[in-house]
């Protein structure tokens, strides 16, 4: 059954591959595959998606939307231990307002996508075991013509650590999926190497004190391959136990899952031809989005809509990147102390608005009294605004001339440049 389905997963184009097992199936036997999915579940243990505040969560909507909408497919859930987010709050902050917009996106993708949202805890096998049971119709395992044919997508890789043990024992003929939306493995090594270098382990003229990065450096943080262990090359030696930890976990999962979607072409090279995971599991599955295309005004206009693309009308910088994300945190320090000083002596009067959901509560108040400063005390204004949480992304990013993204580290595919 599992080999029967893996075609309908990968409808989109992702190249040659070097197996013939999956490359071409007939109208007649897509159809027919259709007809044999009855459920598919997402699975994590500690997340919703949340499209207003990181990329993960477009994608994740997007892969919601996409089944939902497929011939055959009788119906769609995403199961999380995270308490469901609430639609009312005395608090006013951007955290609670970025709550708010998961909620109002949840009660979308129910009433236009029918899609259901269960609270699984990872940690309570009788729940997860009932909610399987209401998730997943029952096999019959006497009887492979009624059988059920049922996904379980699993959002990284976490996620199959934590449930698909309970999959395996009480649905062994679900085809289990495993939806990396990045290599963590990859991105907590480059983490480290970064946090090397920032911390002056790295040999002269580099220092704690000054972390500009330099061609070389970056082409060491961008050309290093995880592995188990440590070798003898110096990248190796700075990265830490825990990361190659991660690795092996993220490497079992992977084993263990039938099918992988993949986010970038450069990770799914590293899987099948350095890590040999076999072609036919591997699906490159990036963002599910029509491009928009650019918009050209050079002319003023009255109107809000044409004046919001209007080039001539537009300043300032600006950046996008939720905190709960350490590499969009280390780009922002690294933003503000190193980049924004030497962009604002060039340009005096320019500003930088900063974007992102779960903006730390410490890092709000710092802006609030840094305010004040300025205004009681005349204080120099640095230009760099942290703003947190945006409602209308499009509107803010109509308003700026141009986009920052001083990203030194991270795997996948990067959703706030695409």
């Amino acid at each position: 059954m599992r080999r029967n389905v893996i075609p309908k997963i990968t409808t989109h184009p992702i190249g040659k591959r070097r197996h013939n097992t999956t490359t071409t199936i007939t109208i007649q036997k897509e159809q027919e595959i259709k007809k044999k999915i009855d459920s598919i579940l997402f699975l994590s243990p500690t997340l919703w998606p949340e499209p207003n505040s990181s990329a993960a969560g477009v994608r994740t909507t997007q892969l919601l939307c996409h089944f939902a909408n497929t011939v055959g497919v009788s119906h769609v859930s995403y199961g999380s231990g995270a308490n469901l987010p609430s639609s009312s709050s005395s608090s006013r902050s951007s955290n609670n307002a970025t709550k708010e917009a998961a909620h109002h996106t949840m009660q979308h993708l129910t009433s236009q996508y029918n899609i259901s949202f269960l609270h699984i805890p990872p940690n309570n096998a009788a729940l997860i075991q009932s909610s399987l049971a209401s998730s997943l119709l029952p096999n019959d395992d006497n009887d492979n013509e009624a059988k059920k044919k049922n996904i379980v997508i699993f959002d990284r890789f976490f996620a199959e650590e934590a449930y698909s043990f309970h999959i395996r024992k009480h649905h062994p003929s679900t085809l289990r999926v495993l939806d990396m939306q990045d290599m963590h493995s990859l991105r907590a090594a480059r983490s480290d190497l970064v946090q090397s270098f920032r911390h002056g382990q790295q040999p002269p003229p580099f220092t704690h004190t000054k972390t500009k990065m330099t061609q070389a450096f970056m082409k060491e943080i961008m050309t290093y391959i995880p592995s188990s262990s440590s070798s003898s090359s110096f990248s190796s030696s700075k990265v830490s136990l825990k990361s190659q930890d991660i690795f092996l976990r993220e490497m079992a999962s992977i084993h263990r899952s039938d099918v992988i979607l993949v986010c970038s072409p450069y990770e799914k090279y590293l899987l099948q031809y350095v890590y040999n995971v076999p072609s036919f599991k591997l699906v490159l599955a990036p963002f599910f989005t029509t491009p928009v295309p650019h918009m050209h005004t050079t002319s003023t206009s009255s109107s809000s809509s044409s004046s919001l693309y209007d080039y001539n009308a537009r300043s300032d910088f600006v950046v996008l990147g939720g905190y709960k994300h350490p590499p969009n945190v280390d780009s922002i320090h690294y933003l503000q102390h190193e980049i924004w000083p030497l962009i604002r002596s060039k340009l005096p009067h320019v500003n930088v608005h900063v974007y992102g959901a779960y903006s730390p509560s410490t890092l709000q108040k710092q802006q609030r009294r840094k305010r004040l400063n300025q205004q009681h005390h005349h204080d120099d204004d640095d230009g760099f605004y942290i703003k947190g949480y945006v409602h209308n992304l499009e509107e803010e990013l109509g308003k700026r001339r141009v986009l920052l993204a001083p990203l030194r580290y991270g795997a996948g595919i990067k959703g706030k440049i695409v």
